[in-house]
Parts: C-alpha cells; sequence; structure tokens
C-alpha cells in the first residue's frame, strides 16, 4: 500500500452526485486546506460495508467532527449514481462525502486498487487514512489475506504508548507509529482506529 506518512495525495478525478446532476472532482482540489478522514472499501450495498463498514463511521461522526475533523469521505469503486443512492439509503447523505471511483483512478494513485477477481472485479481495499492539507497523516489497512490491521506512520515511543492506552483492551495493532501535534488529533485517530478495528475483527498481534 503507498499510503504512509507523508504521502502527498496525487491528482485523479473522482465523481459526486447532488440534486444538479453528476460532479468531476480532482483530489488535490478536495484535500487542500482541510483535515479529513477518509475510509475505503470494496463496493457500495455490498453486505460487510452495508451492515457494518459505512453505518459505524454514521455512527461516529458527530465524535470525528468533534475532534477537529472537517468531512468523513468514503471512497469505492462505484459510479456515482451508486454511491449517491447508498448514502439515501443509509441515511448518510448529510454526513459522509461519498466518492464514486468509478474508473479507479483514486484508488491506483493511491496504491489500494486490488483485484477481486470475478466476483467483484478491481476494487478499493478496506482501509481508513486521515489526510491534512492534502498528505496523510496516518493509514491503516485491512490485510485481506489474514484479517490483520496495521498502522503506519512515524513519530515517537511515548506517542505510541499513549495511544495504545486509548485503543485500551479492544485490539491490538502492529507498527504504531504517531506524528500527531495536538490532542484533538489523537482522538480522531483513535477512532478511526476503532472503527476499523471493529470492522475488521484483527486478531490479536504481538
Amino acid at each position: 500500500m503507498s499510503l504512509e506518512a507523508g504521502f502527498t495525495i496525487p491528482s485523479a478525478m473522482f465523481y459526486t452526485k447532488d440534486d444538479d446532476g453528476i460532479n468531476a472532482n480532482d483530489t488535490v482540489e478536495y484535500f487542500a486546506g482541510r483535515k479529513i478522514v477518509v475510509f475505503a472499501l470494496p463496493g457500495a450495498f455490498t453486505p460487510t460495508c452495508s451492515a457494518r463498514h459505512l453505518p459505524t463511521y454514521i455512527e461516529h461522526h458527530d465524535a470525528l467532527k468533534a475532534a477537529g475533523v472537517d468531512a468523513i469521505a468514503c471512497l469505492a469503486v462505484n459510479d456515482a449514481h451508486v454511491m449517491h443512492a447508498w448514502a439515501m439509503a443509509e441515511g448518510a447523505s448529510d454526513k459522509i462525502d461519498m466518492l464514486a471511483d468509478s474508473t479507479t483512478a483514486v484508488s491506483a494513485a493511491l496504491g489500494i486498487l486490488f483485484d477481486m477477481g470475478g466476483i467483484l472485479g478491481k476494487r478499493a481495499t478496506r482501509c481508513a487514512f486521515i489526510v491534512e492539507d492534502g498528505v496523510v497523516g496516518i493509514a491503516l489497512e485491512q490485510h485481506v489475506a489474514h484479517h490483520q490491521l496495521h498502522v503506519a506512520d512515524v513519530g515517537q515511543p511515548a506517542r505510541r504508548r499513549l495511544v495504545l492506552q486509548l485503543i485500551s483492551l479492544n485490539c491490538r495493532v502492529r507498527c504504531i507509529y504517531l506524528n500527531i501535534t495536538t490532542t484533538k488529533m489523537y482522538y480522531v485517530m483513535y477512532y478511526v482506529i476503532m472503527v476499523t478495528a471493529q470492522i475488521v475483527r484483527p486478531r490479536i498481534l504481538g
């Protein structure tokens, strides 16, 4: 996965739908000057994504916004009509930005595109990341083969220990290294880790 601390989001087009129709958007413009939590998933209306992934971010929407996040975005390899319909069905329209990666351009640029074969074809890996002004601050990836949750970032052991305390007994994750500059961002990262951990049910890692 290309996503790691310091990774600059490259230019790629995604699509959204509103009352006026379909809109083409550039990732560079979308992420500029904002702090955004992004979660990617294999597809709209698929079982785990509909039952657990999207609903859990809706549930934690207020907590993430209170922690200083400007927006929460869902990225999937679907067209904008499908993403819009899914948001309407799940009550996410006013809480989650639905980013339709219909051409796979964004997923490929981020290095999270993978092939699910005849089942779903090429899709985005289930993952989450925090972007601050176009730069990834922390990224989490589900290792599909082993259902392990990895967190990648850079920073100091003291911050690692703090986050382990925040995660508490719910899960343990490998490779936690943090570069978070404010108390609010600790809580943003905590919520993102916890939401992702609840979804992928990671094995206990040493």
